[in-house]
């Protein structure tokens, strides 16, 4: 695991000034003990050099880095005392250079579009902005982040126990940094365990676990409907009917069904998914991520398609559960890969469905009816299953949902995020979303996303037929 990685999983990078290079190991082992393995001794006093020499010693288990490096000289001697990173309140392109050219990872200070674009010359993607209170705080990073979408922040400055999980929570934040968790009043007084106390209570808010839903089966329609009768009798909570389960509040989803899980599934939220399965691994649980495809006809007969991400040995282990359930199992890489692969997933759905209801629409206005056009080319190269599913669906008028455009959107968001994280062009994704949104707006949120029919029907005044 890279020195990046690392400080992505700890989410905190605490910035520790030691006067006393005595202290310097009970620091870092109060750190561990609190959950930190990643500590940034600031280079700003006569014992940083000593401190960065014994924890990188002593220490096994902590990635030390130097802090306030402001010249390649100082930059030099963290190094060789031991220092796995650096960081810099600015960009210095001496420093800079140096450290790619020694496999040095460094963090600077870069707050401009210049900083960044001269750090990104340098192969650079995670960044320190500094101070972040004083420059915009989460607002200047996000107002960067769109031009500069494969660059990740680590804000400084600013960043304390009340927003700490505020500033995690947002894409563009690799980690952050701060002092709160080991002050110099602590360190000095050696209230250690103070320290191991507020290293936890940092993590978790921003871990930020809590519950996003829980899911209840039962055993058909009429039960899942009654449990939602008895919570909106009993608290006045919303209910909203759907395909496959009934929700009572955005909270508590009602089966109609044995679903996810023998007695029900409960969905946890959390700000950093990588910083959760590196915690969860520490607490002895496993993890995978698994969507799907195939919607609601395939889930009946067990012939959903898995994209998975996570370890082989978990994945070898969980297959053939995932195979009671669908037709296709796939490992796509590790975690998070099949959360892409189903971002692609949706990516060419709604495309094919944009694209053939265009087709669809313009044959009938050049004089050739729909249902001939889907006869004739659904069995050559352009036929597809969505073709198969949507052509109908189109032809009839019927847009009940199976999956709904509003679910579509969400999605497509999805898919904008992750394409601009890595500057990956995607203008026919971004043209459909557009599309729906306007379908959104016009009151079709709710219809099956076959309903991008209605949007060419919008524009030409014509219906399409039979």
């Amino acid at each position: 695991m890279t020195v990046s990685e690392r400080m992505s999983n700890a989410g905190l990078v605490p910035v520790v000034v030691l006067e006393n290079a005595a202290d310097a190991v009970p620091t870092a082992r109060a750190l561990l003990a609190g959950g930190v393995d990643v500590m940034e001794i600031t280079f700003r006093t006569a014992a940083a050099e000593d401190s960065i020499r014994a924890v990188a010693q002593e220490c096994d288990e902590m990635v030390v880095g130097a802090g306030t490096v402001v010249t390649l000289e100082q930059c030099r001697r963290a190094v060789d005392a031991g220092a796995q990173f650096i960081v810099s309140p600015g960009y210095d392109d001496e420093v800079v250079a140096w450290c790619v050219e020694h496999d040095v990872t460094i963090v600077p200070g870069c707050v401009t579009p210049t900083e960044i674009m001269a750090a990104m010359k340098r192969g650079l993607s995670v960044l320190k902005f500094f101070p972040a209170g004083v420059y915009g705080g989460l607002s200047a990073m996000k107002a960067l982040s769109a031009p500069f979408g494969s660059i990740r922040f680590v804000p400084t400055g600013g960043v304390n126990e009340k927003n700490c999980g505020e500033y995690s929570a947002a894409p563009f934040v690799h980690a952050i940094g701060g002092s709160w968790v080991c002050t110099k009043a602590d360190i000095a007084a050696h209230n250690f365990e103070k320290i191991t106390q507020l290293c936890k209570a940092a993590r978790a808010a921003i871990l930020g676990f809590e519950v996003g839903h829980v899911g209840v089966n039962c055993k058909d329609d009429a039960e899942a409907q009654a449990v939602c009768d008895k919570l909106t009798d009993a608290f006045s909570f919303p209910a909203k009917i759907g395909n496959s389960s009934n929700f009572s509040t955005d909270a508590i989803e009602v089966m109609k069904g044995c679903g996810r899980g023998v007695n029900g599934h409960i969905a946890i939220r959390t700000n950093k998914v990588s910083m959760a399965v590196a915690e969860l691994e520490k607490r002895g649980i496993d993890m995978l991520d698994a969507p799907v495809s195939g919607g609601q006809p395939k889930a009946i007969d067990g012939t959903l398609s898995f994209m998975v991400g996570g370890k082989e040995e978990v994945f070898n282990r969980f297959k053939p559960v995932l195979a009671s359930m669908g037709s296709s199992v796939v490992l796509c890489g590790g975690i998070g890969a099949g959360n892409v692969t189903k971002l692609c997933n949706q990516t060419i759905v709604a495309v094919n469905i944009a694209v053939l209801a265009e087709a669809m629409q313009m044959g009938q206005m050049c004089g050739v009816e729909p249902q001939k056009i889907f006869e004739a080319i659904r069995g050559g190269l352009a036929g597809s299953t969505v073709m198969n599913a949507k052509a109908p669906m189109m032809m009839d008028q019927n847009f009940e949902p199976g999956f709904r455009i509003d679910l579509h959107i969400k999605d497509l968001k999805n898919v904008v995020d992750a394409a601009s994280a890595v500057d990956a062009p995607i203008p026919l994704t971004q043209a459909v979303l557009e599309m729906m949104k306007v379908l959104h707006k016009d009151g079709c949120g709710a219809c099956d996303h076959s309903a991008l029919l209605k949007y060419y029907q919008k524009l030409t005044g014509e219906v399409l037929h039979h």
